[in-house]
């Protein structure tokens, strides 16, 4: 019988890796990231891999209690894996997969701290993220990449895809 581990990917200081055999218990990690106003950030990304370092479907990502003073979408793009709770996980440090960034945008003039609840869901179990996003005064330069435009509070449920930035 072959056993298939894999691994789910939160950059923002968390990473999971449950190995299917074992159901993952409901819980909720906390994080805590910066931005500046009037630029968008990336607050986490997520990736799922198998025992052979090979992408599995990303995690679906809900919308558990909306930003009060941005909006949150995602991106999707590559993943890199830079830490494991597996020790099968371990051998796909250094790569590379496809997955989704979530992204924080916001509010135009808002400086302060913001926080959201989103979950992520797998075939294994559920997890809960809070991040707290402290949102400094903006900086000249900085890039564009694709964002939430809404202006109002995001319902829960699935997060939305960010729009492209293609013209």
């Amino acid at each position: 019988m072959q056993r298939t581990l894999f691994g789910v990917l939160v950059v923002s200081l968390t990473i999971l890796a449950m190995a299917t055999a074992v159901a993952a218990p409901l819980f909720t990690e906390y994080v805590s990231e910066e931005a500046a106003a009037g630029t968008p950030a990336a607050i986490g990304h997520h990736a799922r891999w198998d025992d052979t370092c090979e992408a599995l479907e990303a995690p679906r990502i809900t919308i558990e209690r909306a930003p009060a003073h941005g909006n949150v979408c995602i991106n999707k793009g590559e993943v890199n894996l830079v830490i494991s709770r597996s020790r099968a996980g371990l051998r796909c440090i250094g790569k590379s997969v496809p997955g989704v960034h979530v992204v924080y945008s916001p509010l135009s003039g808002f400086t302060g701290t913001d926080t959201i609840r989103y979950g992520l869901d797998v075939p294994e179990g559920h997890v809960s993220l809070e991040v707290s996003i402290v949102i400094q005064p903006g900086r000249a330069g900085a890039s564009p990449i694709a964002t939430s435009t809404a202006s109002e509070t995001q319902p829960s449920g699935p997060m939305p895809d960010c729009p492209s930035l293609a013209s």
